[in-house]
């Protein structure tokens, strides 16, 4: 299981296009550290083999209307 703080930051680099940088700011932590949980939370995903794709562009823009 992801943590919350790699769940966050995996979305806001991968979802919102974020850099390392803006999400370090955003978690008031150093670079590194949030480079550290996106490559492990991409890594505990992968061993999971749970099936991570973004939907089409189309969808996600009528998904983030609904919020």
């Amino acid at each position: 299981m992801l943590s919350p703080e790699a769940r966050v930051a995996l979305t806001l680099r991968v979802v919102s296009g974020l850099s390392s940088e803006e999400i370090a700011r955003a978690f008031l932590v150093p670079v590194p550290t949030v480079q550290a949980r996106i490559t492990r939370a991409k890594k505990t995903i992968a061993a999971a083999r749970v099936p991570f794709e973004l939907p089409p562009a189309e969808e996600r823009r009528a998904r983030l209307a609904r919020c």
